[in-house]
């Protein structure tokens, strides 16, 4: 399922070299939900491979993001229960005019692709 939100750029964190295959860079999006002003809307998302898409893009620069998240189970080793886990991949990044929000605010709302069966998960009887 893909989300897509608009938002403020905080933070571009550095390329981050995992393995041959994989590197990631982390980008923080701050969102105005209408909330406490003092404790606004911070959201990690995880860009995964493609790194280049946030090449000239700025903290600051307003941008619209669509976003996949994705959710695991993992049980450790030595035990103490199953344990679960959840990331936000950036999908894609593009800067937005800033529109009527000025400086520090942001607009933006969730908008889930539509759902056409609800009937896929497992019989669990």
């Amino acid at each position: 399922m893909t989300y897509t939100t608009e938002g403020k750029i905080f933070l571009i964190g550095n390329i981050t070299t995992i393995n041959n295959n994989l590197k990631k860079r982390e980008v923080v999006i701050v969102r105005n939900d209408g909330g406490d002003s003092a404790y606004p809307n911070m959201v990690l998302e995880l860009l995964n491979a493609d790194t280049a898409k946030t090449d000239g893009l700025k903290v600051g620069d307003h941008v619209s993001v669509s976003f996949a998240i994705h959710g695991r189970s993992y049980n450790p080793p030595k035990g103490g229960g199953t344990r679960y886990f959840n990331n936000i991949r950036l999908l894609d990044i593009e800067l937005t005019p800033n529109g009527d929000g000025g400086e520090g605010t942001v607009s933006g709302s969730l908008t889930p692709e539509p759902v056409t069966a609800f009937d896929d998960m497992p019989d669990i009887n």
